[in-house]
C-alpha cells in the first residue's frame, strides 16, 4: 500500500504495518486481534488520505479510537505511550 506518513520532525516515510502491529502488541492486544485491527486501520487510512501524506499524530488518534470500544485498557496503554 502506498501510504506516506508525516513524522513529528516533518520528515516523510512509508507506512509500516509492522510498526503499528508492534505498538498494538505493546499495548496488550493479542496477536490475532492486532493483525485484524492493523488491516482495518490500514484500509481506513488509505481511504482517508486520498493519496496525500498523513500525520503520525492523526494515525495515533485513529488507532486509539479503533481500540476504545472493544479494548479500553489497551486504548489507554496505546494513547499514553510516549516515544
Amino acid at each position: 500500500m502506498d501510504i506516506k506518513i508525516i513524522k513529528r520532525d516533518k520528515t516523510i516515510e512509508e507506512w509500516s504495518s509492522d510498526k503499528l502491529l508492534s505498538s498494538l502488541l505493546s499495548a496488550g492486544v493479542a496477536l490475532s486481534e492486532a493483525k485484524a485491527i492493523e488491516q482495518q486501520i490500514e484500509l481506513y487510512i488509505l481511504k482517508l488520505q486520498n493519496g496525500k501524506p498523513i500525520e503520525s499524530s492523526k494515525i495515533k488518534s485513529i488507532v486509539a479510537k479503533f481500540l476504545e470500544n472493544d479494548y479500553p485498557a489497551e486504548a489507554s496503554q496505546y494513547s499514553n505511550f510516549k516515544k
